[in-house]
């Protein structure tokens, strides 16, 4: 049980090119657009609260309500599972619809209910490498996004896996815009495995907007930007995510990848034949 909640966790994307795309200023839209591929990813129906009402979680001591409130979705998670299905980053309200969602819809599901119960969660990010995968020429590394409450000295973290109050891997709490911007990157992610290279960017570009601080997203927005044919803009994106974080190995093989193709044309178009 434990091995099988686990591998499902695996969802906060960053693409990287496993196979081989002049630098020019990042340029952001100043109204992003996303595709509309989801509700407010923190909206709360009026069947979520009827399932909080029939759980009985409000009226729980509130020392209990957050572990009464983890177990209670685990267990609706549990019951609607399709192991066939793919586990996609969809709104806290989807997510409960469909009994299904990866790490970052179970987050904000999490948080949501949990502020509906008056407990003050947030949202915590662990960028610490949880593995890779591969599709087709692409390989994802994942990052972890969950909810905790308590100080950033002594979290307990609440995800599919539980509840957590000695975490093993490192997090740091996030501002709820840092979180919408993770929700839009990861579903621009989704849709770059997808091929989809335009919805993708649009949706990096929307994220950008609400936190420009994000290495992963400019990594993938480059990414984009790269099978879109825009070399230039797409080194840009890789240098400006190595700017943010010098030691992003992600951006540094995107942007060594795309100066080593670049050489590569080069050299082919100075060939004289003899």
């Amino acid at each position: 049980m434990a091995s099988r909640v686990l591998s499902l966790l695996l969802a906060g994307i960053l693409a990287v090119p496993s196979h081989q795309a002049s630098a020019a200023a990042p340029h952001l839209p100043e109204s992003p657009a996303p595709p509309g591929l989801s509700r407010g990813p923190s909206e709360v129906t009026p069947e979520m609260r009827t399932w909080l009402r029939s759980k009985k979680i409000a009226r729980a001591p509130s020392a209990t309500r957050l572990r009464l409130l983890a177990k209670a979705l685990i267990d609706h998670f549990e019951l609607h599972r399709h192991e066939e299905e793919p586990f996609e980053t969809v709104s806290a309200s989807r997510a409960f619809e469909a009994g299904r969602g990866n790490c970052v819809s179970f987050a904000f599901l999490f948080v949501s209910l949990a502020r509906e119960v008056g407990e003050p969660v947030f949202f915590v990010l662990s960028e610490a490498p949880e593995g890779n995968e591969s599709f087709g020429d692409l390989l994802v590394t994942n990052f972890h996004l969950a909810a905790a409450t308590g100080t950033p000295a002594r979290l307990t973290v609440f995800d599919l896996a539980g509840r957590s109050s000695q975490p093993t891997r490192p997090f740091r709490p996030i501002s709820d815009r840092t979180a919408d911007a993770i929700f839009q990157s990861n579903q621009g992610s989704e849709l770059l495995i997808q091929d989809r290279l335009t919805d993708a960017l649009r949706l990096f570009d929307s994220a950008l907007v609400l936190d420009p601080a994000l290495p992963f997203t400019w990594t993938n927005r480059g990414v984009a930007l790269r099978r879109l044919g825009d070399l230039g803009k797409a080194e840009a994106s890789y240098r400006q995510a190595i700017d943010l974080r010098p030691e992003a190995l992600a951006a540094w093989k995107n942007l060594a990848l795309l100066l080593g193709q670049r050489l590569q044309e080069q050299q082919t178009s100075l060939r004289i034949p003899r």
